[in-house]
């Protein structure tokens, strides 16, 4: 499947907010992260772009931002009814793929952090290429060299 950017606009963050978490996949949800459309698109410091289908279908989304040594950090997830379907390494794979271009980037790594104990998104992230560096109560810290 082809997957395609775009900054987020507000009617994208309207989407993706609605969602919540209906199944065993962590992935976005707005309840529980009391997120909301002014602070999804308003830290200057963070970049948002939606997945979209070849059918135009928003997918999901990846958030981007840069630590204070310039390495890439990424975070994302499809939306829960993409979730269990085969898609993950694909939209990971696209996601990394894009974001290296899209910020012409050169560094040597790029960083994720999932929720420790996410069993779905370490075993998708493994198979693109990352692996696990750090692990605390709040998250696990994994990374892909380029």
């Amino acid at each position: 499947m082809e997957i395609t950017f775009r900054p987020m606009r507000e009617q994208d963050a309207e989407v993706i907010i609605s969602y919540k978490h209906g199944n065993d996949y962590v992935c976005f949800d707005s309840e529980k992260n009391q997120t909301d459309i002014d602070s999804l698109l308003s830290d200057p410091n963070v970049d948002i772009f939606v997945a979209i289908s070849e059918e135009d279908e928003i997918l999901g989304f990846a958030e981007v931002a840069f630590d204070e040594d310039d390495i890439l950090e990424m975070s994302g997830a499809l939306l829960p009814e993409y979730t269990g379907m085969g898609l993950g390494c694909n939209f990971i794979t696209e996601c990394v793929n894009f974001l290296v271009e899209h910020y012409d980037y050169a560094g040597g790594a790029i960083r994720t952090l999932i929720q420790p104990g996410d069993r779905h998104a370490q075993k998708v992230l493994e198979r693109v290429g990352f692996q696990l560096s750090e692990t605390t109560e709040d998250w696990a810290e994994m990374q892909i060299e380029l």
